[in-house]
């Protein structure tokens, strides 16, 4: 879009000025005698916002806008001693006086970086700002920009509204101020709207909005876009109202451009007032220049001199006095020294501090927060935090404000680190000779923890973890374990957990099934548990798998039989779970926190395999994790068996020995050995062809004595 004619006009020095002259005919007061001046475009197309409000269309003002209210008045007649002199003055809007007013000071300004876009709405909409007049000024005049692609007529016009964001979730809130509406132009337009009145929000932030309307379906009006304004802030979002009058935030092409819409806004800097109101004749005046947030008084000129301030006057005869008033610093606080990371133990103590630039302006204020949160009470330049809890520790940040803003620290972080606490001690066990047993510790504190397990006093070497499992136990296993846990804090050592190992049992044995021959596999094996039981003495327990393995036991049987066991399995439900299978057919299965449960089966004839799977999916545990099996019983059915024999001679020409089993031909048998007739092994499984069959035992000529025992499915 093509910006011809654009022009921003800054207004002239600003100046309050209080004329005291001498009486006239009336001898009892002060007589006003000039008004506002009428502000005029150069074109003559005036128009009104408001009650004695002008907007300015087309060409910018003339530039000596100056707005000058004078007091005139003469002192009393000699010869009457009873008269006084009488001003009178107003005070509104932060202490500005309007009929003694100074000329007005420029406190926010986006007019210098267009970015060649504009925006338009069919609803209300504007942008949020905050100028460098600080707080409770008197906003006095205000300019904006529009483009208007449009035929001039009856009924489209523009209508300018200012806010206060005190609305739900910041948005506009209370109207400060309602314009009329006004005539829309064609092409680019710089409007000026003077001598409004109005206070400035508390917190120096406010929403000016501009809503179009009357305008045909082809045509628009749209406020220019610039960048960051060169005086003030500006949000880079807007405001505007849905199609329900609700305020929405809104982005211009998700942040780019920025919608800063062209504007420059005016407050009154300062006025003069006097003390007390009423004269005798040769009364001594007391006057006062008030300068508002942003402004500071500079001199007196005129018939007083100087930068006394009160400064008294004797009104002896016509007098003019004239105050003028200089910008001062109108920045936010400057941080010098940022808030800095702290640690500490549990119950100790943390100070946080932030240091402001000596040259900022005053007063300064603080507000601190805790991870975005006010804390209140924290308004000080140092937060202290005593017996610091866990619920202390966070992100803290300080709020620095004075008159022109606020800036926020940055982000300090106060780590508060426990000591450790051992929630659950290792518990004492007892473990099957050769098997498994795992002691764990459950701890809490800072992390990371660190674990040093210990056996009888002395570290275990490479043993660093919650958990400790020792395999294939034995007598060298046995003792005293103790865990050392540690942190940043310091160490705790647990209560010592006795390992007692005892005698090993066979997976037979533990099972309850001595006539089966029993095979484990899979990516863990099945072993023998003491500690988890149905019938108080043992049951064997699937291996520790990872995901996406299994762990099986499984045992052939020759049936036609019945068969009947105790299962129970802690995993995951659904996902992970132990499945029992007759020949790779799938009976039954168990899944999630399952107790001990009994289970029978009808084996079909023939050669079966009887297999129990514990199996885990490709992600996620649950309880424990293993499933057990206890107590297993088969019984065949149908005819007797035939009786079996082992018939042994030994054969020292081969170093082998020889046995010859008579049985019935087609039954399944397995030859099992020991070496005191208490614990078996399994030597070989086989089902045999003929009545009798020849076995050999290559590792008896290593033993000093074995037994032997055939047992039949």
């Amino acid at each position: 879009m093509e910006k011809a004619n654009r022009n921003f006009f800054p207004l002239a020095a600003a100046l309050a000025v209080l004329s005291l002259p001498g009486f006239g005919q009336s001898a009892h007061g002060l007589e006003l005698l000039s008004t506002p001046s009428e502000l005029t475009a150069d074109d003559g197309n005036t128009d009104r916002l408001g009650s004695g409000r002008n907007v300015f269309q087309g060409a910018p003002p003339p530039a000596a806008l100056t707005v000058n209210k004078s007091w005139r008045g003469r002192p009393a007649l000699p010869r009457d001693t009873n008269s006084t002199a009488l001003l009178t003055v107003q005070a509104v809007g932060g202490g500005v006086v309007i009929q003694n007013s100074s000329q007005p000071v420029l406190v926010y300004d986006d007019s210098s970086d267009f970015s060649g876009s504009s925006y338009s709405s069919a609803t209300e909409f504007g942008d949020q700002i905050s100028p460098v007049f600080g707080t409770n000024a008197l906003v006095t005049q205000f300019q904006f920009e529009y483009f208007g692609n449009l035929t001039p007529a009856l009924g489209k016009t523009a209508r300018i509204r200012f806010y206060a964001n005190d609305g739900p979730d910041g948005a506009p809130g209370t109207l400060l101020l309602a314009g009329s509406p006004f005539p829309l132009a064609a092409n680019f337009n710089s409007v000026t709207i003077s001598d409004i009145q109005f206070t400035a929000p508390a917190n120096g932030t406010l929403t000016w909005t501009v809503e179009f309307a009357g305008l045909a379906a082809n045509e628009s009006a749209s406020l220019n876009i610039y960048e960051n304004p060169s005086l003030g802030t500006s949000n880079n979002d807007f405001w505007q109202k849905d199609s329900s009058g609700a305020w929405k935030l809104e982005q211009l092409s998700g942040g780019s451009p920025k919608a800063n819409f062209g504007a420059r806004l005016f407050a009154n800097q300062g006025v003069i007032a006097t003390s007390p109101t009423s004269y005798p004749v040769s009364a001594v005046v007391t006057l006062t220049a008030v300068p508002n947030p942003g402004s500071a008084f500079a001199a007196w000129s005129g018939d007083a001199s100087g930068t006394n301030n009160p400064l008294t006057l004797t009104l002896t005869n016509d007098q003019s006095v004239t105050a003028t008033f200089v910008s001062s610093p109108t920045e936010p606080p400057t941080i010098a020294l940022q808030p800095q990371d702290q640690t500490v133990t549990l119950g100790g103590l943390a100070t946080f501090a932030v240091t402001v630039a000596t040259n900022s302006p005053t007063p300064w204020s603080f507000q601190w927060r805790l991870n975005g949160t006010i804390l209140s009470g924290a308004t000080s330049p140092t937060l202290t935090i005593f017996n610091a809890q866990t619920n202390a520790a966070g992100a803290y940040q300080v709020v620095v404000s004075n008159p022109f803003g606020g800036v926020l620290s940055a982000r300090a972080t106060l780590t508060v680190n426990t000591p450790v606490t051992i929630v659950t001690q290792p518990a004492s066990q007892t473990a099957v000779l050769g098997g498994t047993a795992i002691l764990s510790v459950t701890a809490t504190g800072s992390a990371p923890l660190t674990y040093q397990w210990q056996l009888n006093g002395v570290n275990l070497a490479g043993e660093n973890a919650a958990s400790l499992a020792l395999n294939d136990v034995g007598p060298i296993d046995v003792g005293a374990y103790k865990v050392i846990v540690g942190n940043v804090v310091g160490t705790v050592t647990s209560a010592a957990a006795t390992l007692t190992v005892v005698p090993g049992l066979t997976l037979a044995q533990a099972l309850g099934a001595t006539n089966l021959f029993w095979r484990v596999g899979g990516d863990a094996s099945w072993f023998v548990e003491t500690n988890v039981t149905h019938n108080g003495q043992a049951a064997a327990q699937s291996g520790a798998i990872r995901d996406s393995q299994n762990s099986w036991i499984e045992a052939t049987v020759s049936g036609p039989g019945t068969l009947t066991y105790w299962w129970k399995v802690s995993s995951e439900l659904g996902f992970d779970r132990i499945n029992f299978s007759i020949n790779g057919t799938n009976q039954a299965s168990l899944s999630g926190e399952m107790d001990w449960q009994s289970a029978s089966f009808t084996v079909p004839a023939g050669a079966q395999t009887l297999r129990w799977n514990y199996a885990k999916d490709g992600s996620g545990s649950g309880g424990q994790d293993r499933a057990w099996l206890s107590e297993v019983t088969y019984a065949a059915t149908g005819a007797a068996p035939q009786p079996v024999y082992l018939v042994a001679e030994p054969r020292f020409g081969y170093r082998l020995f020889e046995m010859t089993l008579n049985g019935a031909a087609g039954a399944t048998y397995t030859i099992q050995s020991s070496p005191d007739l208490i614990h078996w092994s399994a030597l070989t499984n086989f089902t045999t062809t003929a009545l009798s069959t020849s076995i050999f035992d290559p590792g008896a000529s290593n033993a000093t004595q074995r037994f032997y025992r055939a047992v039949s499915f």
